[in-house]
């Protein structure tokens, strides 16, 4: 029978640099690579042609770094899901060569916290099975 279990938040565990993130409130990471089709004799595709492959982040909310800046801290992101403890297969995502691009504190008078994102690039994203 396949697994039909799905992860939920609990389930995802947070690293940078090795050290776990509990404050994470989101992280969203996406692969992309730019694709065309390719034609020859005729009006039909004779194929796909691959073209670079990208790696982006829109929303990873982490209060961890070892530079003064943290535009300038340089870190690798693991990203876990699963529990092990509850007997799931755990899928782990490793996001390399991670650097920051823009830092924002935002606050207003109907929030009850201070919420932080940070967008990033990376330059690897690695999936373990």
């Amino acid at each position: 029978m396949p697994d039909t279990r799905t992860y939920s938040w609990a389930d995802i565990d947070l690293r940078v640099n090795g050290v776990p993130i509990s404050t994470a409130q989101a992280v969203s990471y996406k692969e992309t690579q730019t694709k065309e089709v390719v034609y020859g004799k005729g009006n039909e595709p004779i194929g796909v042609q691959r073209g670079q492959k990208s790696y982006s982040e829109y929303e990873a909310l982490v209060e961890s770094t070892k530079s003064k800046s943290i535009l300038d801290a340089h870190f690798d992101i693991v990203v876990t899901y699963g529990t092990a403890t509850n007997g799931d297969m755990l899928l782990t995502d490793v996001l390399q060569g991670c650097e920051i691009t823009d830092a924002e504190n935002k606050m207003d008078n109907k929030t009850t916290s201070m919420t932080v994102e940070l967008p990033l690039v990376f330059l690897r994203l690695k999936k373990h099975k």
